[in-house]
């Protein structure tokens, strides 16, 4: 039996449009009340994180391969907190990101096949 093609956006209904558009970085984000408690709460991104972070990065990476979104920063990386303490600082431009992440071996295969250039 063909496998029955399933449109993205149906795919990931179950996360609410303006939260799935502030976990991927996009601009036209309206700061209603949901945005609003995740705005500097870690603990609510990271429950968010968890329950889409997956669904994000799966389509974040087919976009822009070997960088993260900002909320993959926060709750992601923030468990190692001089990378946090490094990428707060020095806000890691994305041109530099595939480098940054090849180097502590967060980038999936398919990235490494993409930007395998970057490597020194």
């Amino acid at each position: 039996m063909p496998r029955r093609l399933v449109n993205e956006k149906k795919k990931r209904q179950a996360c609410p449009e303006n939260i799935w558009r502030f976990l991927n970085d996009e601009d036209d984000v309206d700061r209603d009340f949901d945005i609003f408690l995740l705005q500097g709460n870690l603990s609510e991104c990271q429950r968010v994180w968890a329950l889409y972070g997956n669904q994000v990065l799966r389509e974040w990476i087919i976009k822009k391969p070997g960088t993260r979104p900002s909320m993959w920063w926060d709750c992601v990386f923030n468990g190692n907190l001089k990378g946090k303490e490094y990428y707060e600082r020095k806000k890691i431009h994305p041109s530099k990101q595939p480098r940054f992440l090849a180097n502590r071996n967060l980038l999936t295969e398919a990235e490494m096949k993409i930007v395998g250039a970057c490597s020194p």
